[in-house]
């Protein structure tokens, strides 16, 4: 089977006790059998050893501080900064009438909020060193907003007589004037910009106006045929309009794309053992696991006029 292994610090990988070459932030291949015992050593000060089996048990659950993707065909092992070894420090704290909130680091990246009637406490798997704590008013609702300008991760809190977590996201800017706003940029091919104004309705942050930009000299028009099913996703992942790059039949029937392609999080082109005219959808299975689904597309006149789920 094949795994690929990337990891946010150095380290020495050891397969049956046997060095088997070093990893970092760059995807490394591997070839391995399964039940091998697979040993992560790491080479700063900060992170704990790991080791395990690489069998059924691990791939379906994940330590905290690994994540994995289903490639459907091969694996990507990925581990995590925990900073379990760092020392205590406080990042950030900020006291108010209606609660007291600590950002610090003990054994890992922590976050505690303290009201007159509730306490919780969150363990972030990141190693950020800057935090922004912000309180903010949506409809008369208090809340209090953790940005980790590193990670750029907004989580925000429900304030109430039990505190509850309603926002978590990553992104690139954030106002909190008139209530909460943010902006997100992605590296994609029209290099979009997403800015969102948020409501709230008694459960969750909701979106309430959004805009959507692309990269002012960026066109549809000249885009490959193999490339127009990567733009065609972006934009739909986005929330853009992706009218122009369909046919007329499918234009008909596009309030079903939704159902048929569901929440993905990302696009990427297939792995060398997936054929090449396959595109790669990245979905979350859980908090440390994700997997993969692949679409075929056809075009005509530049226009999609077919997609087929492989």
């Amino acid at each position: 089977m094949q795994f690929y292994f990337i990891s946010e610090f150095p380290a020495i990988i050891k397969v049956n006790g046997v060095y088997s070459g070093k990893i970092d932030k760059a995807m490394k291949k591997f070839s391995l059998d399964n039940n091998a015992f697979v040993e992560v050593c790491p080479l700063n000060r900060t992170e704990y050893p790991i080791s395990f089996m690489l069998d059924n048990d691990f791939l379906i659950n994940p330590p905290n501080g690994t994540i994995i993707t289903d490639l459907k065909g091969a694996y990507v092992i990925s581990f995590v900064c925990l900073s379990s070894f760092a020392p205590f420090s406080i990042i950030n704290q900020q006291k108010f009438p209606f609660a007291v909130v600590t950002v610090f680091r003990e054994n890992g990246l922590k976050l505690s909020i303290e009201t007159p009637t509730d306490f919780v406490a969150q363990t972030f798997f990141m190693t950020d060193s800057h935090a922004d704590i912000t309180p903010f008013v949506i409809n008369n609702y208090q809340f209090i907003a953790v940005h980790f300008v590193e990670k750029n991760l907004l989580t925000c809190y429900l304030l109430e007589d039990k505190i509850s977590k309603v926002f978590s996201k990553n992104i690139d800017a954030v106002c909190f004037e008139n209530g909460l706003k943010t902006t997100q940029k992605f590296l994609d091919i029209a290099k979009h910009k997403l800015t969102i104004e948020w409501d709230f309705l008694g459960k969750n942050l909701i979106a309430k106006n959004t805009l959507v930009e692309r990269d002012e000299n960026y066109k549809v028009e000249d885009l490959s045929d193999a490339v127009i099913p990567y733009a065609f996703l972006e934009e739909f992942l986005v929330g853009g309009n992706v009218d122009e790059f369909l046919s007329e039949d499918l234009k008909q029937n596009s309030s079903h794309l939704k159902g048929f392609f569901g929440d993905f999080i990302g696009v990427f082109p297939p792995p060398e053992f997936r054929c090449l005219n396959e595109v790669g959808l990245i979905y979350i299975k859980s908090q440390n696991e994700y997997f993969a689904e692949y679409f075929s597309f056809d075009t005509k006149n530049k226009k999609i006029c077919n997609i087929k789920k492989v």
